[in-house]
């Protein structure tokens, strides 16, 4: 029988690991709101996302919590959607972006320790 990208999907990511990678996402972007708050604030850096740094020309509770609703409103959809088959797949690669820009932030905290500027 052969195995379609949904049944290996389905298979590998059962609901408590779903739970767990939307519990995971949901943390990761609380930590890359608040970061990327302190690095735009302390002009380290930049929000690179042209919508995002127009909310936060707004204000920074503005963009704390736009930016935290937003996300956390698509993971809701997501839960709520689990028996889909493209929400799987989804969330993994949300996992892996949001993987991605927590590397980011960790690394740009230890390239200022070597800085000497945190």
């Amino acid at each position: 029988m052969k195995n379609t990208f949904k049944d290996l999907t389905i298979r590998f990511i059962d609901d408590r690991s779903l739970k767990l990678a939307i519990c995971i996402i949901f943390l990761f972007n609380i930590f890359d709101a608040f970061l990327t708050l302190a690095w735009v604030e302390t002009g380290l850096a930049h929000e690179t996302n042209p919508i995002m740094a127009y909310v936060l020309e707004i204000g920074p509770n503005v963009f704390l919590t736009i930016k935290i609703s937003i996300v956390t409103l698509g993971l809701i959809i997501l839960w709520f959607t689990k028996q889909y088959a493209w929400v799987r797949p989804i969330t993994l690669g949300l996992l892996a972006l949001y993987s991605y820009i927590v590397g980011i932030h960790l690394h740009f905290i230890q390239y200022l320790k070597l800085l000497h500027i945190v």
